[in-house]
């Protein structure tokens, strides 16, 4: 039911990671712990960003250590992490506007061709908000809801099945979407020197 061809290539051709741990149940905890490498209680950050809970000063991003180390560093779509996103160790911030992987991805292209530094090597960090709720909802004209096969630890229903389906569907617009960031990165000739990293929160 679900197609994914871009990352699956991602993940035949490169590292995959089948047994790893989030370090907190919610997004800004979690996503702390992905730009630190620390867990919530020791970087800090232990609550939603919305609801109050700030990045410390103290803790050092990855993009703060890859300034340090000479890389130019920008974040296109969505963070999660402070209040303030300069604070983050981005050279360039663009993070207004729609947070869609389309729109995110539609930006990184034209900054890899309009603002990437020329001999200087980059970090990007790229944040997409399609699967958050609330989900678009898709047509179910031609969905095949019989085929779809919730984990065995849910309540099997309609309800489930239809927003499985609202799910897979925005999953397969990032999987193209990815598709077309990787075509970006070939087109610029960066594709044989980039480390591309795919993670959720």
């Amino acid at each position: 039911v679900l197609c994914t061809p871009h990352r699956d290539r991602l993940a035949a051709s490169g590292i995959r990671f089948e047994n790893h741990f989030a370090t907190a149940a919610f997004c800004s905890p979690s996503r702390g712990g992905i730009v630190t490498g620390k867990v919530p209680h020791v970087n800090g950050l232990m609550g939603l960003v919305n609801l109050g809970w700030d990045m410390p000063r103290s803790s050092v991003t990855i993009g703060r250590h890859l300034q340090r180390a000479g890389y130019h560093t920008a974040l296109i779509g969505l963070q999660h992490e402070a209040v303030d996103a300069s604070r983050l160790g981005f050279d360039d911030l663009l993070c207004g506007g729609p947070h869609t992987s389309r729109a995110v991805v539609e930006r990184t292209a034209d900054w890899l061709a309009t603002e990437q530094p020329q001999g200087q090597p980059f970090f990007l960090q790229l944040g997409f908000s399609d699967v958050h709720r609330a989900f678009p909802e898709r047509s179910l004209r031609d969905a095949a809801l019989d085929t779809i096969r919730p984990l065995p630890f849910l309540d099997d229903s309609l309800g489930l099945r239809e927003d499985l389906w609202e799910f897979y569907g925005l999953v397969e617009e990032m999987d193209a979407n990815m598709g077309r960031l990787m075509q970006c990165l070939d087109q610029n000739g960066l594709a044989e020197n980039t480390l591309l990293v795919f993670t959720t929160d």
